[in-house]
């Protein structure tokens, strides 16, 4: 059993990495705060981890959550 800890990006996509490559293992994410919400931060990501969400066939989820477009509210090297 894996308990990754905290439900942020990072905990999420190793989740996600896990039910995707890994489906025979058991894990449950644990997560302090007492609701998840929008917080209107920007992330930033780097090459590699960009390269690790389209590995995992996340950018079409992403681009649905990550703004309209308009404002460079996405911007995709």
């Amino acid at each position: 059993l894996i308990l990754p800890s905290g439900a942020g990006l990072t905990g999420l996509m190793f989740a996600h990495a896990l039910r995707r490559l890994a489906p025979d293992v058991e894990f449950e994410v644990y997560e302090g705060a007492t609701q998840l919400d929008v917080i209107g931060a920007g992330i930033g990501l780097q090459r590699r981890s960009w390269g690790i969400i389209q590995a995992l066939g996340l950018v079409d989820a992403l681009g649905k959550i990550a703004g309209d477009g308009t404002s460079k509210s996405m911007y995709v090297p």
